[in-house]
């Protein structure tokens, strides 16, 4: 299953309206729906006025400056030779002709003007800080990966990823399909010896991102293991695995 790209989901936090597919992706995806809910929760933050982000670099202050020039060429107040070109000439006794043009409708069009520039630079400012939290706050480091085989009669395929957060915490991220379970997909990191083994979650329309507990040696359950489990209430590993790998670290 394809994931919402990281554009789509800060404009999501933003207050943009999600069209059918991405909300319906966000309804069957745990992933994205936490990612969405962290940013947006930063979004208002940083429209309330914290927390304190360090300031973005030039290069990115370059790009803003550059995309609102597209959005108001022209709507900005004029100045240098475009401002003497439109100036009224004097009169041969030095005075100004008088201006004909409406004052309060010149201050309404300034006003407009003016309004839309500060909210043009506001939502930049919001964006910025999202774009940079998202990449300073979130560097995910990959520490393992493993190819989840089928087992059995199974015919599905997968893939897992051992991340650690910029918090320290390590996480398993899994992207399984192809099959289809009689219970419910349960994910497991078992031991060396094939006996030991500890459950981390559960799989939610093929995708998880399970933490793994604090203290658990992983080098030592190295196995991502992915089971049919009944609807028993039974704990235990049902004995049916449908896809599992070794974590190369």
């Amino acid at each position: 299953m394809k994931h919402l790209d990281g554009e789509a989901i800060a404009l999501l936090a933003l207050g943009e309206p999600a069209d059918d597919a991405a909300r319906a992706h966000l309804e069957g995806c745990q992933s994205c729906r936490a990612e969405l809910t962290e940013l947006t929760s930063l979004v208002g933050a940083a429209r309330e006025g914290g927390p304190d982000l360090e300031p973005p670099s030039d290069a990115v202050w370059a790009r803003i400056r550059s995309r609102i020039d597209d959005g108001v060429t022209g709507s900005g107040p004029v100045t240098g030779s475009e401002d003497a070109g439109r100036r009224p000439a004097r009169s041969p006794s030095g005075s100004r002709p008088a201006d004909t043009r409406p004052p309060r409708r010149r201050r309404r069009v300034g006003a407009r003007t003016w309004s839309f520039l500060a909210g043009a630079v506001a939502a930049a400012l919001v964006v910025v800080a999202v774009v940079w939290a998202v990449g300073v706050r979130s560097p995910d480091r990959v520490l393992a990966s493993a190819d989840l085989a089928p087992l059995g009669q199974a015919t599905g395929s997968g893939s897992a990823e051992l991340q650690r957060t910029a918090d320290g915490i390590d996480q398993l991220r899994l992207q399984v399909g192809g099959d289809r379970v009689r219970g419910y997909p349960e994910v497991w990191l078992i031991a060396k010896d094939g006996k030991r083994m500890v459950s981390l979650g559960t799989l939610h329309d093929g995708s998880a991102v399970l933490p793994v507990p604090a203290g658990l040696d992983v080098r030592d359950y190295a196995t991502v293991d992915v089971s049919d489990e009944p609807l028993d209430g039974n704990p235990a590993h049902s004995g049916d695995s449908i896809l599992r790998g070794s974590l190369t670290f």
